[in-house]
């Protein structure tokens, strides 16, 4: 096969995922499979593992570079989160949220005895560092110094809400 052809980084995501549940299946199978079938399967996976090096080396440079120009953001910034949305190649680009005007926090805070918080902040601009700032700012108001990963918004009208990590 000579086609020159390139996987969107969609399909890279599903062909990964479907390796990895290969993988899983053959360590279930191990015990089952007669060694001549089980040689085929793992020499099956390997070939593919080699066809796929190249990618996986390419995705996780980006990662690491993505995660430096994060990390000097939110130095600049004066940010106590971090970033962990690694789609997004810029902070200068539009954010796809439109319309958005507010962001809402929704946390349990140890300061206040356990007890929730919704923090409300307004969203002064439609770029990701726009967002970055607002989720920023919701974090510390929160008191919350464990959630500090920002992994992702929830879109409602004109209010997204923030969903972190630890």
């Amino acid at each position: 096969m000579t086609t020159g052809a390139t996987l969107t980084p969609d399909e890279f995501k599903k062909l990964n995922n479907a390796l990895c549940g290969i993988r899983y299946t053959q360590r279930q199978l191990q015990s089952v499979l007669n060694p001549e079938l089980l040689k085929s399967l793992n020499d099956s996976i390997e070939s593919i593992e080699q066809a796929l090096a190249n990618s996986y080396q390419r995705e996780s440079q980006l990662f690491d570079a993505r995660s430096r120009y994060y990390h000097q953001v939110a130095e600049q910034e004066g940010f106590d989160s971090n970033w962990s949305i690694y789609t997004v190649g810029s902070m200068f680009e539009n954010h796809p949220y439109e319309g958005v005007k507010e962001l809402v926090y929704k946390t349990v805070t140890s300061h206040l005895n356990w007890t929730e918080v919704e923090i409300r902040v307004p969203v002064e601009g439609c770029r990701w560092l726009d967002l970055w700032r607002a989720a920023d700012a919701a974090i510390r108001q929160s008191g919350d110094r464990h959630h500090i990963f920002i992994e992702g918004f929830q879109q409602d009208l004109e209010i997204v809400t923030l969903v972190t990590g630890s």
